[in-house]
């Protein structure tokens, strides 16, 4: 039994038929390695192959192939495979002070995954397993651009691919001067309201 052309949420299965008098194939699979609670598919005598969709990505997954007749059943050695991490989504920025930038995305990959998160000088900012990060330290007035990656389970080397970048500023100076221009432009606007009243 071989997993081939595995993907984020699909896979296909191949198997040696070493029964001659089979009806059917039943092929299951599960998560935990000793039970096999979802039916894939049953195929025909004689069909060793199938494929396999709709599963979760970054997932361990464990098979087994069932030959099936009126008189019984024979059962394959289980093989396991895992699913490939999914790209983190919907990637932002969004400055939140003059050195904090709040890092978001969405994911399909299961809860527990590992992200890890970079600059654009390639940069190892952080790892974590929740769908956001604070990147904290920063310097007003420059521009930050991050991307983040899923890491591949039980393969701590291998990862998704990254998702689109994200980039924000904090203008703490420039806020500064126009903050000062309204509270001078309110203060002259009240004093002439003010000696209008008077007059």
């Amino acid at each position: 039994l071989t997993p081939s052309s595995v993907s984020t949420t699909s896979l296909t299965l191949s198997w040696t038929d070493a029964s001659s008098n089979e009806d059917s194939f039943i092929v299951s699979y599960g998560t935990d390695g000793s039970t096999y609670p979802t039916t894939v598919t049953t195929t025909a005598a004689n069909v060793s192959t199938t494929g396999v969709s709709s599963l979760t990505p970054n997932t361990l997954y464990y098979f087994i192939v069932v030959a099936s007749n009126g008189s019984g059943t024979a059962t394959s050695t289980a093989v396991s495979t895992t699913t490939l991490a999914a790209v983190p989504t919907d990637f932002t920025a969004s400055a939140v002070s003059t050195s904090q930038i709040n890092l978001s995305w969405s994911s399909t990959n299961p809860s527990g995954s590992v992200y890890e998160i970079r600059d654009s000088g390639d940069t190892l900012i952080a790892t974590t397993t929740v769908t956001s990060y604070s990147v904290t330290g920063l310097s007003e007035n420059t521009s930050y651009t991050y991307k983040v990656r899923t890491q591949q389970t039980g393969a701590p080397s291998t990862y998704s691919a990254y998702s689109a970048t994200a980039s924000d500023t904090f203008f703490f100076s420039l806020f500064k001067s126009l903050f000062k221009l309204s509270m001078s432009a309110l203060i002259t606007f009240c004093f002439s309201s003010l000696v209008d009243s008077l007059s």
